[in-house]
Formats: structure tokens, sequence, C-alpha cells
């Protein structure tokens, strides 16, 4: 009974285990901080209005604007120093024996003016300073979910305090006296004490530490820059400063107007101070009623952008309503929309506005804000008043139409606020590179070209070569003496690379130089001597001849390169040569048969490169005989020179061969050259399920590399009805097309329909994993048992293992909805280990889905157990299985062979002649687990 009652309090409250604690604690907190300060808040206005007057009220405005400067100030100069539990232990201390110190000057009689006045500042920046030092403990008490769900719920317990301490002071005012409720609001501040510091203690001081161990594991060292540059560089705090401003500025408004109404109306200072304490506590009745059953379901349904309108549109009506009729009706009629909705929706809102503040700045930003930018705004509401009141004269009524002039400047910032609210939350979950770009050098520069010639001169080979590919198109007699020495250097690659460069030179010396090194045993030294030498001769089908006579088969084969390379780019070379006898003299078989193996690979080889060089379509036919070859090395040259033809023609052959481990990357890049001619086979291919599994799974990473609207659209159609694995490749595809060509076109609605698929393939699996831990749970450990224990926990591992997957699909395809990179980043938040990242990833997604997506989505990431998925399910999705024998059957049917073979294994643990049938289907399957699996079964 007990566990139930618990449950139905988690369930209408949004509760989850292990957050009861956390919330009652910071419940009572702020219920006994609002109790203090509905004390001491009527105290302080009765004190003003009966001693002072309302004609000196915009004067206290404007002080509580200067002191605060001050106390902001000296607050952003010393919090940096101590850390949030310190800071609201001062706090609070100060401000007791500040309450102490002034019930004292007035159970004395000490009410002199100025006394008044300063306590009139003092409990404005009280008020504001405890209340932003609870939250700013609250936003290291609760993640960012926990915030938007729970914010609601600990901020009744402010209202509730404004009840109470609203009722107490109406009734205690006239019994006790005015003065005397200071030192009962000091005794409930005292209390806070404690329990702010067992909060502190026991759950926020280890996320702080966490939070700022991640800043400091990335902070560069640098001078603290001011609070103020800290936020005008961020429009986003900018954004929220205005928004604080504002609304602080049309509050004070409209409590001007509430006050001079009620100041008329009643002379006596503690009845005054008993009505202000009675609608105070009225107020916090409705907010509470708000708090409760609107709060939040309000920000988690409309978001905060929504939520924070409903304040600014409440004033709005109020403050109509006094130009209409400015009487005491329509006064409170404004002071209850600002006081309802200001503690509740509104104050919620605010806070969540807070969270995507940088931890090391977020003391002195929220200081800044909450207390001067607060205060100053109060100050500048006090400058308007007098000058309304004292220089034109105007009425109660047309201090409404300045009310109404700055609600269109609250609703406008709000609008823009809540895209970039969005945005800190993806800056929060990003992940960031720091990336080096090079200056391009000037390598006309005389000194710069000096100090490259001594790298050449040195022994450094790396250095040597980046050094010659800097200077790749650079042509300096300086460089001449330098590559002439690189010519005799010991490393091939430098050799390789200086023979290509004296290319450029027309210098007969160079020529000398390099004959040798048409010797030398490294292919690409050799070939690259006999292109140069070829280039330089006056008669190259002389030269081509004479070198074909050679003994030596590189040097052959050198020459052959040669010829390729020259017949691709001379069309007039290329028709005065027999490419298809000069390739018989080198390439047939007769000249390989008493050539020992290692040599007729290599043979071979250049064979095939030979013809993907010199592109001669009569010898294409040659690339398909090389390709049976039984050396894989020769497979290989066979297969890219495929690809360097670029022809139709072996596009069949090639698409064949994509299931073969060795030549998949070679066969995938030959297709990839093909281009969009390939498409419209391949798209055939993918659709047809005779063709090998492994070539389907092969064709969408070749379809991603070949960008056209045809080939998006080949992928998109197979989407919603492939198998899993062909699934994942397809989206996997579609993700890099999508970052290659961020402009692609894409149907959206076969993405949210796959989506949908794997969502609704989610949650199934969640409610199969509910049935089978309850199963598991049942067991008893003994010997019986124990091969269908094994089943199951095996069972309920492979599922598990499922989730992850599924989860990566899902967030694939919404990278093909939204900006890839966001969803990637959220991704890598949502498995972050740190709760604090995959809070902010959940809340970004929250914010930036639509609402049919993250309706099914955001359960998926943000509960913890399958029971809670299951019930998801059935309202989402009606899925439901009432017992394990429902399970096995339908996993029996599922895509995945791992999770097919799982069941068989669990179903003959359970009771395998049930089944027998069920067996017999699987005997054949073409997956080879899951037939011996039931082939298994059977036997027993």
């Amino acid at each position: 009974m007990k566990l139930r009652i618990i449950k139905q309090i988690r369930r209408i409250f949004s509760l989850k285990e292990g957050e009861g604690a956390r919330t009652a604690l910071m419940f009572s907190f702020i219920f006994l901080l609002v109790t203090s300060l509905l004390i001491v808040k009527p105290v302080r206005n009765s004190l003003f209005l009966v001693n002072v007057g309302i004609s000196k009220l915009p004067y206290a405005f404007i002080l509580v604007a200067v002191f605060s400067a001050i106390v902001v100030t000296l607050f952003s100069k010393y919090s940096t120093k101590f850390h949030v539990g310190k800071l609201l232990r001062a706090v609070l201390d100060l401000s007791i024996l500040s309450l102490l110190a002034f019930w004292a000057l007035f159970y004395f009689g000490v009410e002199s003016v100025w006394i008044i006045y300063i306590f009139y500042i003092w409990v404005s920046i009280f008020g504001v300073i405890t209340t932003m030092q609870f939250w700013l403990l609250s936003n290291y008490i609760f993640t960012s979910r926990e915030a938007k769900r729970l914010f609601g719920l600990v901020g009744a317990g402010g209202i509730s305090g404004g009840i109470f301490g609203g009722y107490l002071t109406n009734f205690i005012a006239p019994r006790l006296g005015t003065e005397n409720l200071i030192l009962l609001s000091a005794v409930f501040l005292f209390l806070c004490i404690f329990i702010g510091r067992y909060a502190w203690v026991n759950y926020g001081k280890k996320n702080y530490a966490e939070r700022h161990l991640v800043k400091t594991r990335t902070k560069t060292q640098s001078i603290p820059e001011r609070t103020i540059s800290v936020i005008f560089k961020s429009k986003y705090l900018t954004l929220l400063m205005g928004i604080v401003g504002v609304s602080v500025l049309v509050a004070n408004l409209a409590d001007y107007q509430f006050n001079l109404i009620a100041s008329e109306t009643i002379q006596d200072e503690d009845k005054l101070t008993a009505f202000f304490g009675f609608w105070l506590s009225n107020l916090s009745i409705l907010s509470l009623l708000i708090q409760l059953f609107i709060t939040g379901r309000m920000i988690n349904y409309f978001g905060v952008g929504i939520s924070l309108l409903l304040l600014p549109i409440g004033i709005l009506i109020g403050a109509g309503a006094i130009i209409i009729n400015p009487g005491i009706y329509s006064a409170l009629l404004i002071k209850v929309n600002d006081g309802a909705l200001k503690q509740s929706i509104n104050k919620a809102a605010r806070e969540l506005l807070s969270l995507p503040i940088a931890a090391e700045v977020k003391n002195r930003v929220k200081a800044f804000i909450d207390v001067f930018v607060d205060n100053f705004a109060t100050g500048v509401s006090g400058i308007l008043l007098l000058i309304a009141t004292l220089v034109f004269v105007i009425s109660v009524q047309q201090i409404s139409w300045i009310i109404i002039f700055f609600i269109l400047i609250w609703l406008y910032m709000i609008y823009k606020i809540k895209s970039e609210y969005v945005n800190s939350f993806r800056m929060a979950i990003e992940k960031r590179f720091i990336n080096f770009e090079e200056e391009p050098y000037n390598l006309n520069d005389a000194s710069i070209l000096n100090s490259l010639y001594k790298a050449l001169e040195g022994d450094n080979e790396r250095q040597i070569l980046y050094v010659l590919s800097l200077i790749e198109n650079v042509k300096s007699d300086g460089l001449i003496p330098r590559l002439k020495k690189l010519l005799q250097h010991k490393s091939a690659e430098v050799k390789s690379k200086a023979l290509k460069l004296i290319s450029e030179f027309d210098r007969k010396e160079f020529y000398e130089l390099v004959l040798p090194l048409v010797e030398d045993p490294d292919m690409e030294v050799k070939t690259n001597a006999i292109i140069y030498l070829y280039d330089k001769s006056e008669n190259p089908n002389d030269f081509i001849s004479e070198y074909l006579q050679k003994e030596d088969l590189k040097i052959k084969i050198a020459t052959m390169m040669c010829v390729a390379e020259d017949c691709c780019t001379n069309s007039e070379l290329r028709k005065s040569m027999d490419i298809e006898e000069i390739y018989k003299s080198v390439f047939a078989k007769e000249s390989m048969k008493l050539l020992e193996p290692d040599k007729v690979t290599l043979l071979k080889i250049n064979a095939a490169n030979f013809i993907g060089t010199s592109l001669s379509a009569k010898l294409y036919n040659k690339l398909i005989d090389l390709f049976e070859d039984d050396s894989i090395d020769v497979k290989k040259s066979a297969v890219i020179n495929m690809g360097k033809t670029a022809s139709i023609d072996f596009l069949e052959f090639l698409i064949e061969n994509l299931n073969n481990s060795d030549l998949k990357v070679h066969v995938r890049d030959a297709i990839t050259r093909i281009g969009e001619d390939a498409i419209g086979l391949l798209s055939e291919k993918l659709k047809d399920e005779k063709v090998d599994y492994l070539i389907r799974k092969a064709i969408p990473d070749v379809l991603a590399r070949i960008y056209s609207d045809s080939q998006t659209n080949a992928l998109l159609e197979q989407l919603p009805t492939s198998e899993l694995g062909l699934r994942f490749e397809m989206i996997k595809s579609l993700n890099k097309l999508k970052t290659k060509f961020p402009a692609m076109r894409i149907d959206n609605s076969i993405i949210q329909k796959t989506i949908a698929l794997e969502v609704n393939y989610y949650y199934k699996l969640s409610s199969i994993l509910s049935v089978e831990k309850k199963a598991l749970n049942s067991m008893t450990e003994n010997r019986d048992e124990e091969a269908l224990m094994k089943a199951r926990r095996l069972l309920i591992i492979s599922i598990e293992d499922k989730f992850n997957n599924i989860l990566e699909r899902i967030f694939r395809l919404l990278g093909l909805l939204y900006l890839s990179s966001d969803m990637y980043n959220a991704y890598l938040g949502i498995a972050s280990r740190n709760k604090n990242i995959k809070a902010d990833a959940i809340e970004f997604l929250d914010n930036s889905l639509s609402r049919k997506l993250k309706s099914t989505i955001i359960p998926i990431i943000e509960t913890d157990t399958p029971d809670s998925l299951a019930e998801k399910a059935m309202i989402l999705f009606e899925i439901s299985f009432e017992n394990e024998e429902q399970c096995i059957y339908e996993l029996m049917e599922d895509d995945s062979n791992w999770l097919k073979a799982c069941s068989i294994y669990l179903a003959n643990a359970l009771n395998g002649g049930k089944y027998t049938e069920k067996f017999e289907s699987f005997v054949n399957d073409p997956d080879a687990i899951v037939r011996e699996t039931a082939e298994h079964a059977l036997m027993n």
C-alpha cells in the first residue's frame, strides 16, 4: 500500500526515483525563505507609505538602483573566490544580522525618515539576492532536465511560503505590531541556514565540482573579464538582461499604481500592513494553484518561450483595465496578474533561462542580472515616475500607456531569446576543436627561399620532401644545384620527387644525371627517369623501340607506362602507335612463360596499369582475364584499372564482386569512378532480394559517393521497407551525402516514416524487455532453472545491446531532418556518463524537435526503466505483451537474426516441444546461427 501511494505521488508530481528527497529539501528551503520575505515586505511597504508617503516612492526606487550597483560590484568581485555553499551561508548570516539590527532600531523608536529609506532599500536588495542564491544552488542540485520537470514543484514551495507568510502577517500585525514582525522574519531565515547547508553538502557540492572540472580541463589562462563585458559579448545574456530589466520596470510601474490606490484608501499603518499581507497571500494561493497544476505542464508542453509570454500579456490586460476604470478592482487585477504569474510560470521559466550559462561565470552573471539589473530597472522606473508625476503631472491611467509601451519591447525580446536558448544548449553539447590554419608562404621572398634551400641541404628526409612539395611551382635557378644533389640522394622517394621537379627546367646537364637512374632498383624512380628522358628525346618512337628491347623487365614496364601516360593525353601519338601490338610485345602470355613467378605477377600488375592508364578500349577485355589470376595483387590492380577506365561495361562485373572482402574497397572506388551511369543498376540490385545480401549491404556506401537526385531517391525509396542491417547502411550513406551536400533535397515524409518505424521497434523491444525482466526476477537460484535463467539473461542483454543500435539509427535519421552536427552532438550528449551533459542534450532536443517527434523520442532517452517505457508503448502505440510466449513468437519473426536465435534458445529452455513446429521452420534459414540454434533445439 505504501509503495502504491509513493508511486502515485511520483506520477502526480513527475518525480523519479531518487528525486524526492532533493525536491522536498529545496521546497522547504524556498518555503521558509519566501515566508521570511513575505513578512518583511508588507512591513517595509507600510512603514514607508505611512511615514514617508507615496509621493516619495520614486525616490526610493532610484536609491535602490544606486545601492544595488554598489552591492553587485562587491558581490561580483568576491563571488569568484567562494563556492556557492559559502556564498549562500554568508548571505543568510548577513541578512539575519541586518534584520535584528533593524528590529532593534524600530523597537526602541528610531523611525526617522532616513532609517526607513535604508530599510526599504535593504529589503529590496535582500529579497532579490537571497532568492537568487537559492536558485543558483538549485542549478547545482538539479540537472537541466530535472529542473524543467521539478522547478515548478520547487517553486510551489515559495508560493506556499508566500501564502503562509502573507496570512501570518495579516493575522499577527494588528496584535504584535508592524515592527515586531521583523524579528519573526529573522527566525524563519535562521532555519534556512541548516537546510541550505545540508542541501549543499549532500547534493550541490559534487555537481558544482564536476561542472567546474569540465571547464578547468579546457580553460586557457586569461584575465577575468568584467561581468558587463561577458554579458554584452553574448546575445543570449544581453537578451536575458533586457527581459529581466523590462519586466522589473513594468512590475514597478504597476506596483506604484497599486500602492497609490491602496494608500489613498487605507490610512492606518497596521491595517495597511495587514491589507498588503492579505492580498499577497491571496496572490500566493493563486500562484500555488497555477504552479501545481499548470506550470509544469505549460513549460513541458509549450516550452520556455511561450511560458514567458503569459506574464506580460497578463499585465497588459490589467493595464488596459486601469485605462478603462482606474479603481481599486482594476488595480487589484493588474496586481493579481503580476503576482500570480510572476512567482509561478514566469519564475520557473526565468530560472530555466539561467541553466545554459557557463558555470565559471554563472555566479557573477546571475548576481549582476538578478540584483543590479533588477534594481537598476527599479531606479529607472523611479526616474520615469518622477518625470511623469512631477514634470508632466500625468494620471494613474496614463501610466498604463507607459506600461503598454514597455510590454511591447518585452514581448519582442522573449521572441528573440527563444532561438538563443536553443542555441545555448547546442553550444553546451558541441565538441570544440582548435583548428590551426597555416599562413601561405610568400615563395618570392628571398629570405624564405634561402631557408628552404638550407632545408634541402639537410639530412631530414621528411623535411626535404615537405619542402619539395612547397616549391613545386617555383622555377628559380637557385634550385638547380640543390636538385642535382637530390638526384643522388639515398632516398628513392626524394629522388622520385626531384625527377618530377627537374622536368620544369630545360637544362642539358640534368639529362646526363638522369640516365643512370634508369637502372635504379626502385620502380618509381626508374619510371620517372624514363618519363623524363622520353620527354626530352628528339624522337619518341625511336626511344620507345630502344628501351623496349632492354633485358631489364622493369625498364620495359617503365617504358610501357611512359607510353601509356603519353597516349592518354596525346591523341596524335595514340593514332600513330599500335597500342595493342606494344602491349602484346611485353605482356603477352608467351613472354611470361620463362619468367619467375614474382616477375610474372609484377608484369600482370603493370599490364593492368597499362590498360587503365592508356585507356585503350580494345584492351579492356584483358582486365577481366587478369582478374581471374590467382594473385590477389593482380586482382586488385585489375579492379583499380577498371575504375580508371570508367567504363559502364565493367559495372555488372564489379557489382558482383562487392561481397569480396579482399577487394571490396577497390571495387567500391571503381564503381564510384563510373559515376551517375552506375546508379540505375545499383538501385535495381539494392531492391532485388535475390541478390546476395552482402552485395546489397555494400551498395548504399557506393551510392553515397555518387551524388545526384536519382541516387538519393534510390536510397530513400528502400529506407522504410529494408531489413534493419541494410537500413542502417542506407542511413549512414544518406548522412554522408547530407554532410557533403547540406542543400541536397530529401523527402522528409520518408525520413519521418522511417523514424516512426525505429521508434516503434524500440518501444516493442522495451515491452518485451519488461516482460523478460519480470520473469527473470521471479526465478530462484537453483540448478533446475539454471539453463532457463541463462537463456533469459542472454536475451535481456541482447535486447539492451539492440537499443544502442536503434538509438544511433534514430539520431542519424534526425540528422537528415535537422542540422546533422547538432544531432551528432546531441547523440554524444545522450551517450555521455555525465548526467549534466546528458540533461543539456535532452533539453536541446526538447526545444528543437517537432512536437510529434519529441513526444515519442524524449521518453526513450529520458526514461530509465523498461516498465515505464512499456507503459508508454501501450499508450502511444498500443503495444503490449501479456506473457513470455507472446514475446518469443514476436522475436522469432524479428529482423535481427541474433534476437531470433536468442528467442529460439529461450523457447527450447522453456518448453522445446511446444515450439517444435516453429523450430522446424528455421532449419533451412540462410543465417548459420539461427539454423544451428534451431537444429540444436530439435535434437533436444
